[in-house]
């Protein structure tokens, strides 16, 4: 009984030393491409690598058992239930476990991603404990001189977007994009949203949260994109122009899609129809949105929406 204690202390051990380790090599990386780190990560892995063992072992079992004719119907059963239980546990995590650091200097990245080879290289760190608690200091003192390294992004910067640009407000904590329309241009929306204005967003700003988001023309595609961000993203204020006629088809799909996930995050829906004024940081970022005749998109009509106003006394117009 003491023996196998001893080996399962051992065994926890490497774990905890190989996931520390992993951990801080990778973590410059992340950053780097603005990607979120997770507070689960410790007993993500602990968890995810059993599930993953026993669906390659199935996944395999039965394409080598459907090569070779040999009924498989059990297992492909087993491999159907594992994969219905992952979907279902994937969503429970949630994306408050989720933090974002903005990005420091390439230098101090590539710096902090040497020092945990250096420092298991190190002829002091042949135990478990000392590596263990060398790493886990060693984590700590990254994540906060990545913290206080940030760079500070200026009050208002620009993102490319198919031809057009994303304006980003970011100001005392708070973050303000706005789409003009050209978010929702092309059919890969989604996936330029998950793979390029997530990171870029939290490589600017640090934060998986962005307090307005203001989109001037509705779309089906606009819709499936903002709601790809909202995935990740909190989104705390929405607006938009308000939609005359009644939404059917692809666009009611995506719009009901896009409604439930801001239901499911409590954000607050603003619909823009008249003029009206927004102190969206108090103090320095101050618009007001006017519209001017209507457009037309599939069934429905919208305010031709402009927006004027000033982030730290200069002027915005868009």
């Amino acid at each position: 009984m003491k023996q196998t204690y001893t080996r399962l202390l051992h065994k926890t051990a490497q774990y905890i030393t190989i996931h520390l380790f992993l951990t801080l090599a990778s973590m410059p990386i992340l950053v780097a491409w603005g990607l979120p780190l997770s507070r689960l990560s410790l007993f993500g892995n602990f968890f995810f690598s059993p599930v993953l063992f026993l669906f390659l072992l199935l996944s395999s079992a039965v394409f080598f058992f459907e090569i070779m004719h040999v009924p498989h119907g059990f297992i492909a059963w087993l491999l159907e239930k594992l994969t219905f239980l992952w979907k279902w546990i994937l969503p429970l995590h949630g994306s408050d476990t989720l933090y974002g650091f903005s990005k420091p200097p390439l230098w101090l990245l590539f710096t902090l991603a040497i020092i945990p080879f250096a420092l298991i290289a190190h002829p002091r760190m042949r135990s478990s404990k000392y590596r263990i608690i060398g790493l886990a200091v060693l984590l700590i003192l990254s994540m906060m001189i990545i913290q206080s390294a940030s760079r500070q992004q200026s009050a208002c910067t620009h993102i490319p977007c198919y031809g057009g640009e994303l304006t980003l407000l970011y100001q005392n904590g708070k973050t303000v994009l706005i789409d003009p329309g050209y978010i929702g241009r092309r059919i890969s929306a989604p996936s330029w949203v998950a793979y390029t204005l997530t990171p870029e967003l939290i490589a600017k700003t640090g934060r998986l949260t962005i307090d307005h988001l203001i989109t001037l023309k509705p779309g089906i595609m606009t819709f499936e994109a903002i709601r790809t961000l909202g995935e990740t993203i909190s989104i705390r204020n929405f607006y938009a122009p308000y939609m005359y006629g009644e939404l059917t088809g692809p666009l009611r799909v995506a719009w009901g899609k896009l409604y439930g996930v801001l239901q499911q995050q409590e954000t607050k829906l603003h619909r823009i129809y008249e003029e009206q004024p927004l102190e969206l940081v108090e103090g320095t970022i101050t618009l007001s949105m006017s519209s001017h005749g209507k457009k037309t998109y599939r069934e429905i009509t919208y305010p031709h929406v402009h927006i004027r106003g000033f982030i730290d006394d200069e002027p915005v117009n868009l």
